[in-house]
């Protein structure tokens, strides 16, 4: 059966009038105050020694306990103490154990090792090492790109270590170890006197 428009018209006000109307009760409820009844307040009577304790209904509110404290009644020290000493000790802890700061930069230990000299004509010519390359040295000069010759004389070269700045000795004596000196210390002064 199909209805008019007329009828569907009629039928879609009054659907819209009963949502309206039930929207409004509902508002109307939620805004009601509820209302709950005020507790009268009991006072207790005393309970013989014999009796049974009192229900739990009937205990009396200790209103003095409410007051606020004075200075004398209150607490003394700091009540966070002990967890800011924790925290303390949490903090030393963490500086103790920092890792201490690095060591000064140095120099890796010397490339070249000395294999002899050859004197001619009053030139003394040094002959060193690097692995399979040889170099000939006679004063001072570049050796390659990071080390530098600052020194020659009989017992000892004194080699730069240019990266870092810093001097190290190359003795030219059998069996002795290279020593090092800090960035931009001077090299030991020895004698520079030749022998034939």
């Amino acid at each position: 059966m199909a209805l008019s428009a007329r009828t569907r018209w009629w039928a879609y006000g009054v659907a819209g009038l009963a949502t309206v109307g039930a929207m409004q009760w509902v508002d109307q409820r939620a805004a009601e105050p509820e209302v709950v009844a005020a507790a009268t307040p009991r006072r207790s009577t005393p309970v013989p020694a014999g009796a049974a304790s009192a229900p739990a209904d009937d205990t009396q509110v200790r209103l003095d306990w409410l007051k606020r404290r004075t200075g004398e009644d209150l607490p003394r020290g700091d009540p966070f103490g002990t967890q800011n000493m924790a925290v303390q000790q949490q903090q030393q802890a963490q500086a103790a154990a920092a890792p201490p700061p690095p060591p000064p930069p140095q120099a890796p230990p010397l490339p070249y090792t000395y294999l002899g000299k050859w004197i001619e004509q009053g030139q003394t010519t040094i002959y060193l090492a690097r692995g399979e390359h040889h170099v000939a040295v006679r004063g001072p000069g570049r050796l390659d790109d990071t080390y530098t010759v600052e020194s020659v004389n009989e017992n000892q070269i004194v080699l730069n270590y240019v990266p870092l700045g810093i001097r190290q000795t190359l003795p030219l004596v059998p069996g002795a170890a290279p020593t090092q000196a800090a960035a931009g210390a001077a090299p030991p002064e020895e004698s520079t006197e030749e022998t034939n």
